[in-house]
């Protein structure tokens, strides 16, 4: 999300949406108003980090507040979140016994792989413990595919202003 973008509106235009790929092309457009390109926040989700998708997006919310504040232009992506959690039960639900526990691979492919392909983003951040988040591990490896500079966000920066802000 860009600073000039009303949050509620957009939360509520990504409701509206049918496909990731519609849900895709919003992101992009609000990463394209970025002059000069957004970096992101990567991290755990539905698998890994805090050990439950709301614990997580709660640390990925607070990690991209914090970095707002002191880093570069960064791409928020925790507005397109619940919609993304629908898309994901809608999934599951197409076939409960075989896709329950599974990853939703159509959120990396028809949301994220667009958003990095897009050129708006520039830098992506990881947050610690990154490495136990399917999710996160493809995002790095298309970092490094797309040729996107990433880092890892500093722990005891991410203690100090995400972790022991939550507590």
């Amino acid at each position: 999300m860009h600073t000039s973008t009303d949050r509620a509106q957009l939360i509520a235009e990504c409701a509206n949406t049918t496909t990731l790929q519609e849900l895709a092309a919003i992101a992009i457009r609000e990463a394209q108003k970025f002059p000069g390109g957004c970096h992101i926040v990567c991290g755990p989700i539905s698998t890994g980090g805090q050990g439950s998708p709301e614990a997580n997006v709660r640390v990925l919310e607070k990690t991209i507040a914090a970095c707002v504040t002191t880093m570069h232009p960064i791409f928020d992506q925790s507005p397109y979140e619940q919609q993304l959690a629908h898309f994901h039960n809608q999934w599951v639900a197409e076939d409960p016994e075989e896709r329950a526990g599974s990853y939703c691979e159509g959120i990396l492919s028809h949301f994220y792989l667009p958003l990095l392909q897009s050129k708006a983003i520039v830098r992506t951040w990881f947050i610690p413990g990154w490495e136990s988040s399917y999710g996160a591990s493809w995002e790095r490896r298309m970092s490094i595919e797309f040729g996107i500079p990433y880092a890892d966000i500093d722990a005891s920066w991410f203690k100090r202003f995400v972790l022991d802000e939550l507590q």
